[in-house]
């Protein structure tokens, strides 16, 4: 159970400080004035931009709670799963195995993080880091040109 607890503390403070970078690198005030410049004024930016930094640190209360709760669903599927085939596991091992496989979850948020934070130097938008999809069917495919509703599924998970 400490093995746990070590492992899902440190998942927390990984996925934290990847939040963190993603503010701080990839989602800056320019992504924001490119982004939305032609639909919203420009004091509306910079009013989301306020509440933005405001409002910030729930979202990383709300990432302890969100993870947890996975964690624990995550659990029982797996749990429910080996019931039906007549294995026997405790829910802590289980627990430890969905804490291990959310690490993997973390890879295409560090290529985002990287890719626009080190290679790409020029403007970008809310739409190109959305099309920017890691590790997925999407890069097979141009986002432009397919239907929007195949867009989820061929990115797979995307983003923490």
């Amino acid at each position: 159970m400490r093995n746990s607890f070590l492992l899902f503390s440190i998942l927390i403070i990984l996925s934290i400080l990847i939040s963190f970078a993603m503010k701080e690198i990839v989602f800056i005030e320019d992504v924001y004035y490119a982004s939305l410049g032609e639909q919203l004024s420009v004091e509306r930016i910079e009013s989301l931009l306020e509440k933005r930094s405001e409002w910030g640190w729930l979202g990383y209360l709300i990432k302890f709670i969100f993870y947890g709760f996975k964690m624990f669903i995550v659990s029982i599927c797996l749990l429910t799963g080996l019931f039906f085939v007549n294995k026997k596991c405790s829910l802590a091992t289980l627990f430890n195995v969905a804490i291990k496989a959310e690490f993997i979850l973390l890879i295409p948020s560090l290529i985002v993080l990287i890719w626009f934070g080190v290679f790409t130097q020029s403007s970008y938008t809310f739409s190109d880091i959305r099309n920017f999809a890691p590790l997925s069917m999407l890069i097979f495919f141009d986002a432009n040109e397919i239907e929007s509703w195949l867009i989820y599924p061929l990115e797979g998970c995307q983003y923490v």
